[in-house]
C-alpha cells in the first residue's frame, strides 16, 4: 500500500488468510497472494479501528482453524488481471441500486474481464444486504461494508485499494452505464494511449448536461490545447474512465467526510497529470454511456443542499492552489481558474444566497472573498458580467446590504440600461450611490466577444480550394486582438483540417478570408467551425449559412475528389465530399492493379487493366472470389450514386454483397452477415435512387427489384416468422379502460388528433412513447447492426436489454400502436408481445427503406395504410403481407382536422395557385412551374404561392442538379411576381385563404394531406397521376375523385382554365371539393375509424 508496512497474519493462518488493514477508521480489504487479491464473495467487514486479519473462504469452506486448508486442486486457481474496476460506493441506494450493477454486469462480454466493488458505506435501508445477495450469484460481484463515513469519498477510496483492472471507473448507486459504454471507453483509451476517458452524460429525471461537452469526440486532448474548453465545460465528477497506473502514478485519492464537492481534487488532479505529464484525455461523444440521474424523491446530497460552505470552499481553495502550482501564470492559468470562480463563487452565490440562514451567508462571504483575494486577477475580471463584478466588489469591501439588493435585483431579470455618451450601464441597485460608492466600472457592460463568424461569400479559388469570405462581428477593448481559427470537421469517422486564416481588422470591423484546401480530405460531410478568442478561451460555434448566401452551384472536382458546399437542414455550412473513382489504386497502371488484387483476377490482364481505367464493374465479371466481386460492384455503384446517376446494374451490385451476407452466415457469425446485409440494404434503398430522382427502380417493377433479397438466406432468415407466445387478448370485458401505448419516434407529425382523442378518452388509458426521448431505448434504436445481428442469431446481451426495456410496456398495454414502420415497429417486434396487440401504420417512405425488412409480421396483429395504392405497392415489396399468417390490413386516412380550413377566400384567390412543401426532389415542384407557365401564356394574372422551405439540400449530386434547376425558375419567374415564396408557416388555414388551386406535382406520394386540406378550404383540387403508380391498377385515382386527377400539364392547365375563367364555376367548384373532403377525411368521420380499429373488433379482408 505505497509505502506502508504489511501487517503479518497471526500464527496458524494459511494461505486463504484475509488481511483487514485500517487506515484511519476506513477499512479496505488485503488479499492473500494465493488467491491473486479475489477477496469471498459476500464477506462483511465488522467495525474496526486497527489492524488485525480475519478468516473468510469461499461460499461453504469452513474456517481452516477447524476444518484445515482446502487441497490445492479444491482452490479457485489465479485469474488474470480484470481490464476494468467498476467502483460503486453505495449508501441508502436501495431502489436503484440493482439497476445500476446489471448495468455493469451486462457490460460483457462486449469488455473482456470486468470487476464490479461495492462499498457499502453503513447503508441503513437494507442496500448491503442486498449486495451479499447479489454477490452470492455473481462471481465478478466483490462486496465491502464499512461504517458510515459521511460521502462517497472514502468509499471509493476503498475501491480503489482493491481495484486491480487497468482501468478504474466510478459508478454511483442511482446512475447506471448504457450498453457496451465500457468496451468503447477502454477500446478509446487503448487507442489513442490516453489516460482518461469521458464519455457522454445522459441527464435523466431534470439532470443537467452540458450539452456542448458532447458535441463531438475527440481522441486525443487536454485542458490546456489550443481553444479547448474542455476544463470550462467538464463537471468535475468523478464518472469517467481512468487509468489505474496514472492514478496510482500522481497519487490521487477522493477526499473523505465530504457531502459533496469530495471528487474535485481528484478529478483536477487527474486532468492535470493526463494533461502535463502522461497520455491526454478523450472524449466520447457518438455513443451515450452514462446515465446520471436526479433522485425522484430529491433525497441525493445534492438535492439537498450538498457540503456547507466551510466544506466547499475550503475544497475549491485547495484545489485552485493545484491548479496554480502545475500551471505557470498567463491565459491557460486564468482560464482554468476562471472555471472555479464562475462557477463555486459566482454561480453558487447567484444560486444559493438569498436563501440561506443568516450564519451560513456569512460563511459564504468569507470563503468566496478568500478566493477572491487570492485568484481573481485583472485579466479575469475584465471578463466579467456587470452583476458578478458588482458581486465581487460587494465581496471584497464587505457590503453585505448591497450584495443582497443586487442578488434580489439580478433574480427579477435584466435591470434597464444607461447610456452615458458612448459607455453603457445596467442599473442594479445603488449605482452611483454615493452612501455605497460603487465604481461605475462595476456597473458598465463590458463589449464582449460574439460567437462566432459571419460569411458574406462562399467561392472556389485556385486548384480546389474553398474560399470562406466574412467578418467577425466584435468590438473589443483598445488593443485586444481576437484569434480566429477556421476547422473542417468529418463526421464519421472524426476528423478534422485547419484552413488557412487571413485577417484584417479595420476600426471595429474585422474581416477574415479562409480557404480549405479539399483535393485531399476523405469522402463524407464535413462540417465547418469556427474559433474565436480575444483572452479568453476559445469558443466554437458552427459557421452558418444564410437563406441569402450564394453557394457555388458546381462542385469543384479533382482525380480523386469532388467537393459541393451545401447548406444543412440547421442552416449550417458544409461540404459533401465524393470519390469520382473507386480508389486511388484504381488509378495505377494495370501492373500495379494486378499484384494488389493477386488471385482474385486469376492473372487477367484485361481485368486488372479494367479496373486501372476506373471501371470496376467491368472487373467484376471477371472476379471468382465473392468478397472482391462485391467490393468492385459496390465501388462501381458508389462511384455513380456520388455523381448523382442510377448505377447500371443496382440489383446485381446489392445483390453481391447479399452473397457475402449469406455466406457469413452459412460460416456462422451473424455479426460478419449483419453488416453485409446493412452494405446491402444501402446500396439497394439509397436515396439517389429512391429519393433524390423522380423515377425509382423499385416504383418500375418492384418484385424484380427486391426479389434477391428476398431470396437471400439472411433476407429469409429476417423474415421467418418466430410467432408469438400466445394470441392477442381481447378488449378489456371487466369494465376497466383499455390500455393504448402510441409509440414513434422523433415523428409525432400525424399523431395531434389521435394523441388528444384517446388522452381524454374516458374508456382509454393512454400513454405515449417517442423512442428518441427515452434513455434506454434511444440507443437500442440506434444499434441498425446490433439489430440485424439478434434477429439472425447473435447479440444475445442486445436482446436482454431489449427484452428488459419493452416487456414493462408490453405488459402493461393491450394495445400497442406503432406510428411508421421503421426502428419501432423492429423493436417491438423482436420481442414476444405475449397477449398484447400490435397495430403498426406504414405511411410511404418506409416502403422505399430496409426497415419493413427487418419487422416480424407474424408479431403484427394489424397493420395501416392511409391509401390503398400504397397497401398495393407493400404487398408487392413485402410478400409476406400475403396469406393466412400475415396481420389484417386496414386502409384508413391520416386524423386531420379539416373544419379549421372551411374560411371565405380572398378575392384574388381565385388565380392564385398553391404549392405546399418543397422538402425532395420526389415534390417535383418544376412540374407545377411548368404548369404556371402555360397558364401565364393565357392569363398573367395567374401566380404561384409556394408554402414551405426551400428544397433540403441533402449533399447527393442528383438533389443538386435538380435544386440548381428549379432555382433558375424560380429567378425566371419570380422577379415579375409570377412566384411568390413564403417559407414556412404555423397557420396554413389562413394560408390557404390566398390560394384558388391546390396543387399536387409530386411523383410519390401515398395520401398528401396537403391536397385534402386545400380542398376543404375550397381551393379547387388538381393533383398529379403519380407517375410512382403508373402501371398499377390503383393510383391517385382511387384516393381521389377521378376529375381531380390529371396525367400531363396540359391536362392541369386545362382543368385550371375551365374551373377558373368564370367566378361563380370556380366558388362552385371549390364548394363541391370542400362538401366531399369534409365529409370524406375529416377526424369527425376518420375517428370512427379509429375507433373500430383500436377500440372495437374491426375484421378486414386480408390482402388477396
Amino acid at each position: 500500500m505505497r509505502g506502508r508496512p504489511r501487517h503479518r497474519a497471526p500464527a496458524g493462518g494459511g494461505p486463504n488468510t484475509l488481511r483487514l488493514i485500517v487506515r484511519g477508521r476506513f477499512p479496505c480489504i488485503r488479499r492473500a497472494p494465493t488467491y491473486g487479491g479475489h477477496p469471498p464473495v459476500g464477506f462483511r467487514t465488522p467495525p474496526v479501528t486497527s489492524a488485525f486479519t480475519m478468516w473468510a473462504g469461499f461460499p461453504g469452506f469452513p474456517e481452516p482453524a477447524r476444518s484445515g486448508v482446502r487441497p490445492a486442486g479444491q482452490i479457485r486457481s489465479e485469474m488474470s488481471p480484470p481490464k476494468v474496476s467498476v467502483i460503486v460506493p453505495v449508501y441508502n441506494c436501495r431502489a436503484t441500486l440493482e439497476r445500476t450493477l446489471r448495468s455493469a454486469f451486462e457490460q460483457s462480454p462486449d469488455v473482456d474481464r470486468i470487476e464490479i466493488i461495492a462499498v457499502d458505506d453503513g447503508s441503513t435501508d437494507g442496500g448491503g444486504e442486498l449486495l451479499d445477495k447479489l454477490a452470492a450469484g455473481e462471481p465478478r460481484l466483490r462486496v465491502v461494508h464499512q461504517p458510515n463515513s459521511g460521502g462517497p469519498g472514502a468509499p471509493r477510496n476503498a475501491g480503489i485499494d482493491l481495484a486491480r483492472g487497468e482501468y478504474l471507473f466510478f459508478l454511483d448507486a442511482d446512475d447506471w452505464l448504457a450498453p457496451g459504454a465500457l468496451a468503447r471507453m477502454c477500446a478509446m483509451a487503448d487507442e489513442n494511449g490516453t489516460d482518461i476517458v469521458l464519455g457522454k452524460l445522459v441527464g435523466v429525471g431534470g439532470r443537467n448536461v452540458p450539452a456542448e461537452l458532447f458535441r463531438e469526440s475527440a481522441a486525443r486532448t487536454s485542458v490546456l490545447a489550443p481553444g479547448s474548453r474542455l476544463y470550462q465545460t467538464m463537471p468535475l465528477a468523478a464518472l469517467q474512465l481512468f487509468r489505474r497506473s496514472m492514478v496510482e502514478q500522481a497519487g490521487l485519492r477522493f477526499g473523505a467526510g465530504l457531502r459533496s464537492h469530495e471528487d474535485q481534487r481528484f478529478v483536477v488532479g487527474a486532468y492535470l497529470h493526463a494533461s502535463l505529464r502522461s497520455g491526454g484525455i478523450s472524449v466520447l461523444a457518438d455513443h451515450d454511456c452514462y446515465y446520471w440521474s436526479e433522485r425522484e424523491d430529491g433525497t441525493s446530497v445534492l438535492q439537498q443542499g450538498g457540503a456547507g460552505a466551510e466544506d466547499v470552499y475550503r475544497t475549491v481553495a485547495d484545489v485552485m492552489e493545484l491548479v496554480a502550482d502545475q500551471v505557470e501564470p498567463g491565459p491557460d492559468r486564468d482560464g482554468l481558474l476562471h472555471r472555479h470562480l464562475r462557477i463555486d463563487v459566482f454561480g453558487r452565490i447567484q444560486r444559493r444566497y438569498l436563501d440561506l440562514p443568516d450564519d451560513e451567508r456569512r460563511r459564504t462571504r468569507e470563503g468566496a472573498r478568500r478566493l477572491l483575494d487570492a485568484w481573481l486577477t485583472p485579466r479575469i475580471a475584465a471578463w466579467l458580467p456587470p452583476h458578478w463584478r458588482l458581486i465581487a466588489h460587494c465581496l471584497q469591501h464587505d457590503r453585505t446590504d448591497p450584495l443582497a439588493d443586487i442578488l434580489a435585483a439580478h433574480r427579477a431579470g435584466r435591470p434597464p440600461e444607461e447610456r452615458d455618451g458612448d459607455r453603457i450601464f445596467l442599473r442594479y441597485p445603488h449605482f452611483r450611490d454615493p452612501a455605497v460608492a460603487i465604481p461605475d466600472e462595476c456597473y458598465e457592460v463590458v463589449r464582449e466577444i460574439p460567437l462566432g463568424v459571419l460569411v458574406d461569400e462562399v467561392s472556389w479559388a485556385a486548384r480546389g480550394r474553398l474560399a470562406i469570405r466574412g467578418h467577425v462581428p466584435v468590438r473589443l477593448p483598445p488593443g485586444a486582438r481576437p484569434q480566429v481559427s477556421v476547422r473542417l470537421r468529418l463526421r464519421e469517422p472524426r476528423e478534422d483540417v485547419l484552413a488557412t486564416v487571413t485577417l484584417d481588422r479595420q476600426d471595429d470591423r474585422i474581416t477574415l478570408v479562409a480557404e480549405c484546401d479539399l483535393s485531399d480530405l476523405r469522402p463524407g460531410r464535413w462540417d465547418l467551425f469556427a474559433e474565436v478568442a480575444a483572452g479568453r478561451p476559445a469558443s466554437r460555434t458552427r459557421i452558418p449559412a444564410p437563406e441569402g448566401l450564394a453557394l457555388p452551384d458546381r462542385a469543384a472536382t479533382s482525380r480523386l475528389r469532388r467537393a459541393l458546399p451545401y447548406r444543412t437542414v440547421k442552416g449550417g455550412l458544409s461540404v459533401h465530399v465524393t470519390e469520382p473513382v473507386i480508389a486511388r489504386r484504381a488509378l495505377r497502371p494495370a501492373r500495379a492493379a494486378r499484384r494488389v488484387l493477386g488471385r482474385g483476377l486469376a492473372g487477367s490482364a484485361r481485368g486488372a487493366a479494367a479496373l486501372a481505367a476506373g471501371r470496376p464493374a467491368l472487373a467484376a465479371r471477371l472476379v471468382r472470389e465473392r468478397r472482391l466481386r462485391a467490393d468492385l460492384l459496390g465501388a462501381a455503384a458508389d462511384r455513380d450514386l456520388a455523381d448523382g446517376r442510377r448505377p447500371r446494374d443496382p440489383v446485381a451490385a446489392y445483390a453481391a454483397e447479399l452473397a457475402c451476407a449469406d455466406a457469413s452466415l452459412r460460416a456462422g457469425e451473424p455479426g460478419a452477415a449483419a453488416a453485409s446485409f446493412l452494405r446491402a440494404t444501402e446500396l439497394a434503398f439509397h436515396r439517389v435512387l429512391h429519393i433524390d430522382r423522380l423515377d425509382s427502380p423499385l416504383d418500375a417493377a418492384p418484385e424484380k427489384y427486391t426479389g434477391p433479397l428476398l431470396r437471400s438466406a439472411v433476407g429469409r432468415a429476417l423474415a421467418a416468422p418466430r410467432g408469438r407466445s400466445a394470441p392477442p387478448a381481447p378488449p378489456p370485458g371487466d369494465g376497466r379502460p383499455l390500455r393504448l401505448l402510441v409509440v414513434t419516434r422523433a415523428n409525432a407529425n400525424f399523431l395531434g388528433e389521435i394523441r388528444d382523442r384517446y388522452g381524454d378518452h374516458p374508456g382509454v388509458e393512454f400513454r405515449f412513447l417517442d423512442l428518441a426521448e427515452d434513455p434506454v431505448l434511444a440507443p437500442l434504436a440506434k444499434g441498425l447492426r446490433r439489430m440485424v445481428e439478434f434477429a439472425l442469431g447473435g447479440q444475445p446481451g442486445y436482446g436482454r436489454r431489449l427484452e428488459e426495456a419493452l416487456r414493462p410496456y408490453l405488459d402493461w398495454a393491450d394495445t400497442v400502436f406503432v406510428e411508421w414502420c421503421t426502428a419501432s415497429a423492429a423493436l417491438f417486434t423482436l420481442v414476444d408481445p405475449g397477449a398484447t396487440r400490435v397495430v403498426v401504420r406504414l405511411h410511404k417512405f418506409e416502403a422505399y427503406t430496409h426497415w419493413p425488412h427487418l419487422v416480424d409480421f407474424s408479431r403484427v396483429d394489424d397493420l395501416v395504410f392511409v391509401s390503398e395504392p400504397m397497401r398495393d405497392l407493400a404487398a408487392a415489396v413485402l410478400p409476406r403481407l400475403r396469406g393466412a399468417d400475415a396481420p389484417r390490413v386496414h386502409v384508413v386516412p391520416n386524423a386531420m382536422d379539416l373544419r379549421t380550413f372551411h374560411r371565405p377566400k380572398r378575392p384574388e384567390a381565385r388565380f392564385t395557385l398553391g404549392l405546399v412543401g418543397l422538402g425532395q426532389v420526389a415534390k417535383d415542384p418544376r412540374w407545377a412551374l411548368d404548369v404556371l407557365r402555360a397558364l401565364r401564356a393565357h392569363d398573367p394574372r395567374y401566380r404561384l404561392l409556394v408554402v414551405g422551405g426551400d428544397l433540403r439540400p441533402t449533399g447527393t449530386a442528383a438533389a443538386a442538379r435538380y435544386l440548381d434547376l428549379l432555382q433558375r425558375d424560380f429567378a425566371e419567374l419570380e422577379p415579375d411576381g409570377a412566384v411568390r415564396r413564403l417559407g414556412h408557416r404555423d397557420d396554413m388555414p389562413a394560408v390557404m385563404t390566398e390560394i384558388g388551386v391546390i396543387l399536387s406535382g409530386s411523383v410519390r406520394e401515398s395520401f398528401h394531406c396537403v391536397v385534402a386540406e386545400g380542398a376543404a378550404s375550397g381551393a379547387v383540387p388538381v393533383v398529379r397521376d403519380w407517375p410512382c403508380f403508373a402501371g398499377r391498377p390503383r393510383g391517385a385515382r382511387a384516393i381521389f375523385p377521378a376529375e381531380w386527377v390529371v396525367g400531363t400539364p396540359r391536362e392541369a392547365v386545362d382543368r385550371i382554365l375551365a374551373l377558373t375563367a368564370d367566378e361563380d364555376v370556380w366558388a362552385a367548384a371549390g364548394a363541391a371539393a370542400a362538401e366531399h373532403a369534409l365529409c370524406t377525411w375529416d377526424w369527425t368521420v376518420v375517428q370512427h375509424e379509429f375507433d373500430r380499429l383500436l377500440l372495437g373488433d374491426r375484421i378486414v379482408e386480408r390482402i388477396p
